[in-house]
């Protein structure tokens, strides 16, 4: 009867403890979720603008890539070791990391919802005034770079097929 007392002691006592909490030395877990969310925008970033540039070697592409990582380390204020020691912690932890991602994964879901609750005219009327604003600085642009020795396009296609 005493051994089965002990292993009801024991396993009060595993069902007491916090399951969430984090050994030193392991950033805790609301900040690892925003260090995530940080870390999936700049793979997001990398993976759409980085490693599709057609003139860079692979090396040039990987040493871009660890630039955008190394700068949501510094921003969090981590490094590298301590975020893969978290990260890999988390990983053993499928409890505490499905949180964590069901979390990320609710942020992402009310982003989406935010930048579509627009209405189509406020989204229309914005793309409107930033195509005028780009429209009257090129005219800006180009009036000052006139080159009146240069000939105009009229006079450079006046022989051309293309006339109309």
């Amino acid at each position: 009867m005493t051994r089965m007392a002990g292993w009801l002691i024991v396993l009060m006592f595993a069902a007491c403890t916090n399951r969430t909490k984090v050994p030193e030395g392991i950033i805790e877990q609301k900040r690892m979720e925003k260090i995530m969310w940080d870390m999936l925008q700049a793979d997001r970033y990398v993976s759409s603008f980085i490693l599709n540039q057609p003139n860079d070697s692979p090396d040039v592409k990987n040493e871009k890539a660890a630039l955008f990582y190394e700068k949501v380390f510094s921003l969090n204020k981590i490094s590298k070791e301590e975020f893969l020691k978290s990260y890999k912690f988390y990983l053993g932890r499928p409890d505490i990391t499905k949180t964590m991602f069901d979390s990320i994964s609710a942020r992402a879901d009310r982003q989406r919802d935010q930048m579509y609750r627009q209405s189509p005219r406020s989204v229309l009327q914005s793309k409107r005034d930033s195509l005028l604003r780009a429209d009257s600085l090129r005219r800006a642009d180009s009036i000052e770079k006139i080159d009146l020795a240069k000939p105009s396009t009229e006079e450079l296609f006046a022989d051309s097929v293309l006339k109309e």
